[in-house]
């Protein structure tokens, strides 16, 4: 039931838009997500490495569900 519900939640353009834009997830989500962008992303690596961290980053594409769809988002890369 737990899963079901995330992954609605997760096809919700509206939740998506309330979370991204209320400044309280949007802090707590900063925290594991580098960015929305690429290069935002990529900035916020070069940020760990000039501090001494390491950084790695990931695609997220969890929310695939045929095997066009994953065809077609491992073409955008």
């Amino acid at each position: 039931m737990l899963r079901s519900t995330l992954l609605k939640l997760a096809e919700s353009k509206g939740f998506a838009n309330w979370v991204t834009s209320n400044g309280t997830t949007r802090r707590m989500a900063r925290r594991f997500v580098a960015g929305e962008t690429l290069d935002e992303a990529i900035a916020a690596a070069r940020e760990c490495n000039n501090a001494g961290m390491h950084a790695s980053l990931d695609y997220l594409g969890e929310n695939v569900a045929t095997s066009l769809y994953r065809r077609a988002r491992r073409e955008l890369r």
